[in-house]
């Protein structure tokens, strides 16, 4: 009987080592695949999010630079009116670009204030606001760098300024 016990263990044994080593050689090369197809599927992703992702970017780049394209359009509208660059010559002609000033501003949400300072220190703005006598648009870095790129719409960084709290 011990005969017949140890045989059977024997193949057993055997059987069992034949097995286990069969799937392990078919575990492990399907392990590898995984691995590398994973790796490969990852790098691919990697590269169309990164290269879909830099096309969005520069599509809202298209967009934002049309936008201010618009803008500076419109600015230099105004700022080639007529009316408006007679400003400093009479009150009527201040009282005819502030109306420009307005009809400009109603039709152009995106613009909240709009400003003219002149060399002889005067201030015109739009809506109207008290900067106090002492105010001087010629002290001011905007002022300044209009002056430097005649005919050149700039940009300025946004600062609170004196005629209106909320910004």
């Amino acid at each position: 009987m011990q005969k017949k016990k140890s045989k059977r263990s024997r193949l057993r044994s055997i059987r069992f080592k034949f097995i286990t080593t069969l799937i392990f050689l078919s575990i492990v090369p399907v392990l590898i695949l995984g691995v590398v197809n994973y790796r490969n599927s990852y790098s691919i992703l990697e590269k169309n999010f990164l290269e879909s992702t830099q096309q969005v970017v520069d599509q809202v780049n298209v967009g934002i630079d049309n936008y201010f394209r618009g803008i500076e359009g419109l600015v230099n509208a105004l700022a080639y009116d007529v009316e408006v660059q007679r400003i400093s010559e009479s009150p009527e002609d201040e009282a005819s670009a502030l109306e420009r000033f307005e009809n400009f501003n109603k039709g152009n949400a995106d613009i909240s204030n709009i400003y003219l300072g002149q060399a002889s220190k005067k201030m015109t703005i739009f809506p109207k606001a008290d900067l106090g006598a002492d105010y001087d648009p010629t002290n001011r870095e905007w002022y300044r760098r209009a002056v430097e790129n005649r005919g050149i719409c700039i940009y300025h960084n946004k600062y609170r300024n004196n005629g209106n709290s909320s910004q």
